[in-house]
């Protein structure tokens, strides 16, 4: 019930610190006491089986060639073309469609209030990451934590657990 609470509150605005709520609730009192997930015992063993878990559930969802299609468009751009852009105006567009205490880690009021100057730079780090085709690596880290879905059933299902990620 925690849980529902939880991602109610987040749901609702409630929680500024969601993901600092998450780690001090993320089922501690129902999970102290489980030593086993599924077949497995120990931590590092315990760790590898989330790992896997959750990578093939959040890789479940077929690109049906998207993602060779992007590539094969990337890299025949010719020098004649124009680049793409992600412009000050995109930047600000999307900023304004953001909501206010839904975020985990860096909280979008930061950028909601941020001065028109942070645009600009956002407008040219987009565009070099799109001219370059790169995107740092902390871009695609995130913490997971996996959060009892229902307390009174199996604690050591790995299908009783839902994740929630935090950016780094």
């Amino acid at each position: 019930m925690k849980a529902d609470s939880l991602a109610k509150s987040h749901d609702d605005k409630i929680s500024k610190t969601f993901c600092g709520n998450v780690a001090k609730v993320s089922s501690k009192k129902a999970t102290a006491h489980v030593n086993r997930i599924g077949d497995c015992t120990g931590e590092n063993e315990i760790c590898d089986t989330w790992r896997d878990h959750f990578k093939t559930l959040y890789n479940s969802v077929p690109d049906y060639g998207n993602c060779a299609a992007f590539e094969h468009k990337f890299l025949t751009v010719q020098d004649d073309k124009p680049r793409y852009t992600v412009s000050v105006y995109d930047i600000m567009d999307v900023v304004s469609k953001q909501s206010k205490g839904k975020s985990a880690g860096l909280f979008m009021e930061s950028f909601i209030c941020a001065c028109p100057e942070l645009f600009v730079h956002l407008s040219l780090f987009f565009s070099s990451c799109v001219t370059h085709g790169f995107l740092p690596n902390k871009f695609s880290e995130a913490i997971i934590t996996p959060l009892v879905k229902n307390k009174g059933d199996g604690l050591t299902d790995a299908n009783n657990y839902r994740a929630i990620a935090c950016q780094c």
